[in-house]
């Protein structure tokens, strides 16, 4: 009769770990997916930047107004959740460099949750 209650408990651990371990992976699964999202999409944008002129790169993609970059934003970064996306092109001598920091949080997540993925891409 112990060892039946013994088993019994034993086996409980283990469907609650199991539990726990599933509800992990699912939130994990849910983060990766908009971490491939935003790569995804900054791939998307700086693509685009590679077959334009280089020369107007810093018009066409400011960080303000109405241009490229802002209609980018509003449609691709505006489905993350709380997601925003700066660029800047830092100062070099030859070509343009460009700087894209996409940011978001993951859903259900507190102020401390706030993911960032950043690259910088050079174009001659």
């Amino acid at each position: 009769m112990f060892e039946t209650l013994i088993s019994i408990v034993i086996f409980a651990v283990g469907i609650v770990g199991l539990i726990g371990a599933f509800l992990t992976s699912t939130k994990l699964a849910g983060e990766n997916r908009y971490r491939t999202e935003v790569v995804a999409i900054s791939n998307e944008l700086l693509g685009e930047m590679s077959v334009a002129d280089h020369t107007q790169l810093k018009t066409q993609y400011a960080n303000t107004g109405t241009n490229k970059f802002a209609d980018w934003k509003t449609k691709r970064v505006g489905t993350l959740p709380k997601g925003n996306a700066t660029i800047n092109f830092p100062t070099t001598k030859n070509g343009t460099v460009v700087a894209l920091t996409v940011t978001w949080s993951s859903p259900g997540g507190t102020t401390d949750s706030e993911n960032s993925f950043v690259t910088k891409t050079y174009f001659p």
